[in-house]
């Protein structure tokens, strides 16, 4: 005779499958909600972002997507070689820095090495049925800026330019600088003043180039050791062959007759003798001088030439004037700026200046 089952083991049995078969059904719709839930997490679409933009080495779908200007004396091979260097591929991160709850948008900052690169904007898309929609990249905002500042001092007049860019007065401060040769300027000409340009915010070493408006010579540019002050140098002109001779003569003449060994009227025809120098060096007392018996010039130039407007121009003679005394030598270095004259198309010496 067969044993039989109790009907309490049979109704165990059957409610403890049904009940880890609920159970089941259970954790397998938890987990479908939580993988759902998971997979729409607005992090994921960052990590999308900062591969597809920030981990690239074309960084332009990066300016492109952002809309970032690029300023006007800086090109977008300046922007886009800043990026290269400041974005350290092993170093860059991005954290969560504010989530809207009205529509679901979160921000986010990407930093490298400490550097704010840009904010970032993820959306939820809209019209989306589903408990959690999946977010979608609604904005980038680079916030980088060119670390570069550049100071240019130019003479008034000159077209000068950053990177192509032609700066003007709202690139100053308006504050203008007579330079010596304001001092010495006769009739209608007009001596260099200089202008200081300011400019922040640049991408890299600028590029500056000058010219001077109506002229062909192209001025000399320098700047210091740090790479922030430029300096924009007068445009000089080359002087024909007899200019520069007379000039120097004139000078050399002048020298002689200080120390005298030559007369005044040697320089006299090279000078305006109604000016105020031609009256100064006549009235000179040549007497007390060094004992000597002879002098020579070596290494005589005549450099710095420049055109004011108004039949004025300058030059720089600069030499070495020897005096051989009575078993020595003495030497002085001669370095003066004359400013000539037209008159009657022949330009004279009226005034002068030690350098």
């Amino acid at each position: 005779m067969k044993k039989r089952v109790s009907s309490f083991y049979i109704v165990y049995t059957v409610l403890t499958v049904l009940f880890l078969a609920a159970i089941l059904c259970v954790l397998s719709f938890f987990y479908s909600f939580l993988e759902n839930y998971e997979s729409t997490r607005p992090f994921h679409k960052m990590d999308e972002v900062m591969s597809e933009y920030f981990l690239t080495d074309d960084k332009r779908p990066l300016l492109l997507k952002s809309g970032y200007s690029v300023p006007e004396y800086s090109s977008i091979s300046d922007v886009l070689s800043y990026l290269d260097t400041v974005i350290d591929s092993d170093n860059i991160a991005y954290y969560q820095t504010g989530n809207d709850n009205d529509d679901g948008t979160v921000s986010y900052s990407v930093v490298s090495d400490d550097l704010k690169i840009a904010a970032v904007k993820l959306s939820p898309v809209v019209g989306n049925a589903e408990r959690f929609p999946p977010y979608e990249l609604s904005d980038i905002t680079l916030t980088i800026g060119g670390s570069s500042v550049v100071s240019i001092d130019a003479p008034v007049g000159y077209s000068v330019y950053v990177n192509g860019y032609l700066l003007t007065d709202k690139n100053t401060d308006g504050e203008i600088r007579d330079d010596e040769s304001c001092r010495h300027m006769y009739g209608d000409a007009v001596g260099i003043r200089y202008v200081t340009y300011t400019l922040d915010g640049i991408f890299g070493s600028p590029r500056v180039t000058a010219k001077r408006d109506g002229f062909e010579e192209i001025p000399n540019i320098t700047c210091d050791e740090s790479g922030i002050f430029y300096t924009v140098s007068p445009a000089y002109m080359t002087p024909d062959e007899d200019f520069s001779k007379n000039v120097l003569d004139a000078a050399v003449y002048i020298a002689a007759y200080l120390q005298s060994d030559e007369p005044l009227g040697l320089a006299a025809k090279y000078m305006d003798q109604t000016s105020e120098l031609y009256a100064n060096l006549r009235s000179t007392d040549t007497r007390w001088v060094v004992d000597h018996n002879g002098y020579s010039t070596e290494s005589p130039q005549v450099t710095e030439c420049y055109s004011y407007g108004g039949g004025v121009v300058s030059c720089r003679v600069k030499f070495k004037h020897v005096l051989y005394g009575y078993g020595t030598t003495y030497e002085e270095n001669f370095d003066e700026t004359f400013y000539l004259r037209d008159v009657g198309g022949t330009f004279l010496i009226y005034d002068s200046h030690n350098n």
